[in-house]
């Protein structure tokens, strides 16, 4: 048989559309499925029209001019015009995408919002990121509670607004709000790489100009969450009963140790650094960043001050060994992250105990231990480009990536500063 004829063919803004008989995927009694095949971009989709035909039968219907094939020819010329329709529209506003067009068409639009919460979690969970699936598992949480399993057509500005609007109606801080907001920013990022959701569904701004979206909210300044070199002195001082010795002496450790907080220091280990260093100084790479490429070690001082803390709690310096296993209590996975949890919680219990006896106000925390190194460290004029070394930070600047990295002894005269 000779090439098979298109029925109808159409092209616009370099969308071409053509309905014909695809014939890649026979059924089982020969027949094909009649499709209307869209090319954009050297890719191709096929949306099937609802007739299968055998190329014989096709070949009648594309020349019919009379009669039931005339009839079948408008039947599909009809879905074919309703699928143009409907990508000249998509075309026309920039939301044009072969997913987005296939569920207009179809109506497919079962997709919710809750699905790709649940790409996030399984994802994070497979990385072991057992906190962030966690975090992603209370955000879909809230959402259900305030709207139920919210279909991906109804995502938008006004969902994104009225889950901001109803945070603050139930007292949630700005703090928490705008966390709960970037993870939904972040999964509304996945269906639009995933081509669930348009580009003129998407709530959060992209620039300080795009008005017509939603301005996300930032969380409340932490720059009092620190405490002053004096009163870390006191804390150093403070004769610890033997139920609060493990908790203090993990907050001094990590304000001490470049900030380095709970889940990294439950993984940290004697290494060949370590021993080659002659045990001065311990490296890791923050469990934070090390996907993100930002895979730097960060290297940590044992300063006389930092090592009296080891002696207290560490364990027994074998190389490659855990210097503080019982962080994990020989669990792993969402185990071991729920035990790191309760030491988190342990020591902001401790903590308000301790800082209530010296005199030391605030809700002191393990972040307050990290925020407090860079704060302590800066206000001695201690340059910023270690600090933010020291933490892991990204560098801020180009020019930061020609410094040459500080040696260990000016490691050890900084951090020595903070006490």
């Amino acid at each position: 048989m000779a090439k098979i004829q298109k029925i109808s063919e159409r092209v616009y803004c370099g969308v071409y559309f053509a309905l014909i008989l695809d014939t890649r995927h026979p059924s089982k009694d020969g027949r094909y499925p009649v499709s209307v095949r869209i090319t954009h971009d050297y890719r191709q989709t096929y949306i099937v029209v609802g007739l299968k035909m055998t190329e014989a039968e096709y070949d009648r219907v594309a020349k019919s001019g009379k009669g039931d094939p005339f009839r079948q020819k408008r039947e599909c010329e009809a879905v074919f015009d309703n699928v143009y329709a409907q990508a000249r529209r998509m075309i026309d506003s920039g939301d044009f995408c072969f997913k987005a067009l296939r569920n207009k068409v179809t109506g497919k639009t079962g997709d919710t919002l809750g699905s790709v919460f649940d790409q996030k979690i399984m994802s994070a969970n497979k990385d072991g990121k057992f906190n962030t699936a966690r975090l992603y598992e209370t955000v879909k949480r809230k959402l259900v509670d305030y709207f139920g399993d919210v279909k991906l057509t109804d995502v938008g500005v006004q969902l994104a607004s009225e889950f901001k609007r109803r945070m603050e109606a139930d007292g949630i801080s700005r703090t928490t709000q705008g966390i709960y907001l970037r993870h939904l920013r972040s999964v509304c990022n996945m269906a639009i790489g995933d081509e669930r959701i348009s580009e003129s569904q998407y709530p959060f701004r992209r620039s300080a100009s795009d008005t017509r979206r939603m301005r996300m909210v930032n969380g409340a300044a932490r720059t009092d969450w620190y405490l002053p070199v004096e009163d870390m002195r006191k804390i150093y001082g403070y004769e610890c009963a033997d139920d609060e010795l493990v908790y203090v002496s993990l907050f001094l450790f990590s304000y001490l140790a470049n900030g380095i907080n709970l889940a990294d220091m439950a993984i940290l280990r004697y290494d060949d650094g370590y021993f080659n260093s002659g045990r001065r100084m311990l490296t890791f790479v923050r469990r934070k960043t090390v996907d993100t490429g930002n895979g730097t070690p960060i290297r940590i001082p044992v300063t006389g001050y930092l090592r009296n803390i080891m002696d207290r709690i560490a364990a027994e310096e074998l190389r490659d060994g855990l210097v503080f296993p019982f962080l994990l209590h020989g669990t792993k996975g969402r185990q071991a992250t729920n035990a790191v949890g309760s030491y988190a919680k342990g020591v902001s219990r401790v903590m308000s105990s301790v800082c209530g006896k010296l005199g030391i106000s605030g809700n002191v925390s393990m972040t307050w231990a990290r925020h407090s190194f860079k704060t302590n460290l800066i206000r001695q004029r201690v340059p910023d480009h270690y600090c933010e070394q020291a933490m892991g930070h990204a560098e801020r600047s180009v020019g930061a990536y020609y410094v040459a990295p500080f040696t260990l002894e000016d490691m050890m005269t900084y951090n020595n500063m903070l006490l």
